[in-house]
């Protein structure tokens, strides 16, 4: 008899699935559960942000200064255990007035920090860059008075970032071009949730105040598209490019005790749920929502990485369990990997090495209920039991090239299919995109987050006309172009 699995049984799916691994991991290997204490155990790390290409991680501390250290990629410890590798800045608006720590900012300029300074009393945006090997300097953005909670793109071939952020004393979400001196606002968005599509600076998803849906905002035309319509309030809308997709545009959004997900429907161009599913244990009222979601992607594969708690808020003193999902909803994947203590935990966040991807959350010990001087705040990780597969494309440690390179498509000229081969020398998000001569990009070949090693990607010209095309890898801020000839 054939079971046909659909979203009405999720609930009892997890139980079962627990033993099976994904597809990236061997079948016969039982997942164990690895929860270890990664900082001092007096440590008082508030919201920390990850940096995975300079293996590293920023945070607030109760005093409202701005830290930063250095993230082991092999074991993931904390160096040093304090938490207090680099002092970058002080005088940050407390956490309990912005609810958002400093966040990373990636471009082809390399990582920055942006969050929210109260100097002399006044809440306005910062942005720290590193001048010098573990020398950090610190920079206003001008014009961003009574601005707060900055979330800026983090795709390191973006030649100029962007930053969004909240008006002080309203709910409106304002953006901007980092650093630019004229900064761009659209004070008609009504939201006070947003999230940059796929990292990027072109558009970003957030949730349309007046009736608690899902919009795009494309930050070009400055116009908002609603994206869902039914009557379950939305929250925490992610958008990404799933690979298990082709690519496309995928996002998710919380309703209720739901994660939703959606995608596009290629005839209509209606985005329609495709799955959804709930805490995994929503039988049990200590952990019946699902909080802090967050995608990821590995091995070209979409995962969501949350914890199931007591309510819907993010932190609120009760006990949470650490887990992560698949989105396929023909093979529904769920494992918790965080251990079955009964802790406070908060802010899980993945962290993707060359090999395998960690999650890291915060553990609070607060017996009064307040962040004070009382309060332990200290920073754990988790192993997901993701690792890379090893084939042609993903080679051991052993031949890792030494430097990023992109080779002459072979055959050249080529009809109707050609071979692209390239190395890159650590792990860094990739992309491999084709032009035709006028620079329109007619193809993606590859788009996503790969380990050092040598690759080929194909490329098929079957339907497209005879001419020049151009190739170009983009891998971190290591960019390069070579041309290619189709003949018929």
């Amino acid at each position: 008899m054939t079971l046909k699995v659909t979203t009405r049984c999720l609930l009892f799916l997890p139980l079962i699935l627990l033993s099976f691994l994904p597809a990236t991991a061997t079948a016969q290997t039982p997942f164990i559960v690895k929860d270890i204490l990664v900082s001092d155990s007096i440590a008082q790390i508030i919201d920390p942000e990850f940096d995975p290409y300079g293996n590293r991680v920023s945070w607030q501390s109760l005093s409202d200064t701005l830290w930063l250290a250095k993230i082991d990629p092999k074991t993931g410890e904390l160096i040093p255990k304090s938490g207090k590798g680099i002092y970058v800045d002080r005088q940050l608006l407390p956490i309990p007035e912005t609810f958002n720590g400093p966040e990373w900012m990636q471009s082809v300029s390399g990582g920055q920090l942006v969050y929210t300074t109260n100097r002399n009393s006044i809440a306005q945006l910062a942005v720290a860059t590193e001048t010098a090997t573990d020398v950090w300097g610190t920079q206003i953005i001008a014009g961003t008075e009574g601005r707060l909670n900055p979330r800026a793109t983090k795709y390191p071939a973006s030649l100029v970032p962007a930053v969004h952020y909240l008006r002080r004393n309203g709910e409106s979400i304002l953006w901007s071009p980092a650093g630019s001196t004229a900064i761009q606002e659209d004070s008609a968005l009504q939201t006070t949730d947003a999230h940059w599509v796929n990292d990027e600076p072109d558009a970003f998803t957030l949730i349309i105040r007046s009736n608690d849906q899902v919009g795009y905002y494309d930050t070009q035309t400055k116009l908002t598209t609603q994206l869902t319509f039914d009557n379950t309030k939305k929250e925490r809308p992610y958008m990404w490019k799933a690979p298990e997709y082709g690519n496309d545009l995928v996002f998710f959004a919380r309703a209720d005790t739901l994660l939703q997900l959606y995608r596009k429907d290629a005839v209509s161009g209606v985005w329609t749920k495709f799955y959804e599913f709930t805490s995994p244990l929503i039988s049990d009222a200590n952990y019946t929502y699902i909080a802090s979601p967050e995608p990821f992607v590995f091995n070209g594969k979409s995962y969501v990485c949350f914890m199931i708690t007591k309510t819907n808020l993010e932190t609120d003193n009760n006990p949470a369990q650490i887990w992560i999902a698949g989105i396929d909803p023909d093979a529904p994947f769920f494992r918790r990997v965080s251990d079955d203590t009964p802790l406070v935990r908060t802010d899980p966040e993945p962290f993707i090495t060359d090999s395998t991807v960690f999650v890291f959350y915060t553990v609070v010990s607060d017996l009064d209920g307040n962040l004070d001087a009382t309060s332990n705040l200290n920073m754990r990780l988790c192993e997901t039991g993701l690792v890379t597969a090893m084939s042609s494309a993903s080679p051991s440690a052993s031949n890792t090239p030494g430097a990023f390179s992109l080779s002459q498509n072979y055959p050249n000229p080529f009809n109707p299919a050609t071979t692209i081969s390239y190395a890159i020398p650590q792990a860094a998000s990739v992309r491999l995109r084709v032009y035709d001569m006028l620079g329109r990009e007619v193809a993606t070949l590859v788009d996503t987050k790969q380990a050092a090693g040598s690759y080929t990607a194909r490329f098929d010209a079957s339907r497209f006309a005879s001419g020049i095309y151009f190739y170009r890898l983009q891998s971190g801020a290591s960019v390069q172009t070579k041309k290619m000839l189709l003949v018929k």
